[in-house]
């Protein structure tokens, strides 16, 4: 999901990338700050691949990205509040592997420098909305 044109690679772009990947032991970071910008409505690339249920895609309209190919764990997806929410909210986030998120956790400490005030608005905010408030 590029940003300023919205441009998104294709699902068979994505799926050849990802099998390239995969054959030659690469993990795939995917910085997608902009992914929860998109508009939403017709996915333009359901022609493409008609009848492609990609998890995390389909019920916001949302473009195909790396993770939502990931079959066998290599993909790392970066993310950040301060894009969709509120420029202020400057605190980033990672989907990934469990066994990743774990060695991520154990060199970088409790917070990774986010302010406190950040962290418990961001706690709160997503205590409120619950796991479908997301998709809103």
């Amino acid at each position: 999901f590029h940003n300023p044109t919205t441009a998104s690679a294709s699902l068979a772009a994505l799926r050849a990338v990802y099998a390239a990947c995969a054959a030659h032991g690469v993990v795939i970071i995917e910085d997608d700050p902009y992914r929860m910008l998109a508009f939403g409505g017709e996915d333009p690339l359901a022609a493409e691949d008609a009848g492609a249920a990609l998890p995390g895609t389909e019920r916001a309209g949302l473009p195909p990205s790396f993770l939502s190919v990931d079959t066998d764990g290599r993909v790392v997806r970066c993310d950040t509040f301060s894009k969709w929410v509120s420029p202020g909210l400057r605190c980033g986030f990672v989907t990934a592997p469990r066994p990743l998120i774990v060695k991520l956790a154990q060199g970088a400490g409790p917070s990774l420098g986010v302010s406190s005030p950040v962290q418990v608005f961001l706690v709160e905010m997503l205590r409120r909305w619950g796991p479908a408030g997301l998709h809103r």
